[in-house]
């Protein structure tokens, strides 16, 4: 397997980076900003994209990003490795303040992540994890030196404890989003309910859900159409590198991405593929 630990060593240094001028704006006034799409945009989302997208330019690798670089896809389709950055997800849950947004970086190998990067500010915590070596949720403190000349991936995570999906409770619990209305996340919570173990719903803003299904706190997150690839690239290296997957709802199979589009079909993030098997053929949608 190929020697990641420089580029994420850089995505990390990004992330501390855009996550300090990030609280600095949360923490004083926040003007918003309307964007064509009708979506919201603030001096964060933007000092945090040029931040990251500077950063990770060092890498001389091919940068995505939801706020201002939008590669088209004969620049890109070539490229063996991806940047897939959102500099902030969760603009809504960021100007009502009630802590639920992240940053997302994400490295994609031609059309399969190899690693994500999940910072929540707010809770002064990184959630990374990396295909074949494991999901890890860090602590930020004054303590977490990040070096970008550095290989020593071990010593972040001496910060950390390594996280596992969690399918051994009598549980299922479905994680969807705070902010929108999720007509997926209630029909499957209807085709659900009546099973041999109970279920129940988790609300949670942008990419902590995915956050959630990593540590155990959640089983599954179901999403339509109309998500983009930096809305899922991080949380899909994070939850499949803690022992679930991200599926496509139109074929079952893992999402994939550096596609000339950039839009994700319907998708559901699961524990496990033992769970998916056992609930798939109730998802009828």
């Amino acid at each position: 397997m190929e020697d990641y630990n420089k580029l994420l060593i850089l995505a990390l240094k990004a992330v501390l980076n855009a996550r300090h001028e990030i609280l600095s704006v949360y923490n004083d006034h926040i003007d918003v900003e309307t964007k064509d799409d009708g979506s919201p945009i603030t001096m964060a989302d933007k000092a945090s994209d040029k931040i990251i997208t500077s950063t990770l330019s060092e890498s001389e690798i091919p940068v995505i990003s939801e706020e201002s670089n939008l590669l088209q896809y004969d620049k890109r389709k070539d490229s063996k490795f991806l940047w897939i950055v959102d500099p902030l997800d969760g603009t809504k849950e960021f100007i009502k303040r009630n802590g639920e947004f992240t940053i997302n970086i994400a490295l994609v190998n031609r059309s399969e992540p190899v690693f994500g990067i999940t910072a929540v500010p707010v809770q002064d915590t990184v959630y990374l994890g990396c295909i074949k070596r494991g999901a890890y949720k860090i602590a930020i403190n004054n303590d977490l030196k990040i070096d970008p000349e550095s290989s020593n991936f071990q010593s972040i995570l001496n910060h950390s404890e390594q996280l596992f999906t969690d399918n051994t409770n009598n549980l299922l619990t479905i994680a969807t989003s705070r902010s929108y209305k999720n007509v997926f996340t209630e029909k499957l919570f209807s085709l659900l309910t009546g099973e041999d173990i109970p279920v129940k719903i988790i609300r949670r803003g942008s990419a902590l859900k995915f956050g959630l299904i990593a540590e155990g706190t959640a089983n599954i997150y179901i999403r339509g159409g109309h998500s983009y690839e930096w809305d899922t690239a991080s949380g899909h290296a994070l939850v499949a590198a803690a022992g679930g997957e991200v599926l496509s709802l139109t074929d079952g199979q893992p999402l994939k991405y550096n596609k000339p589009d950039l839009k994700n079909p319907g998708f559901i993030a699961i524990s496990s593929l033992k769970l998916w098997e056992r609930i798939r053929k109730k998802i009828t949608f």
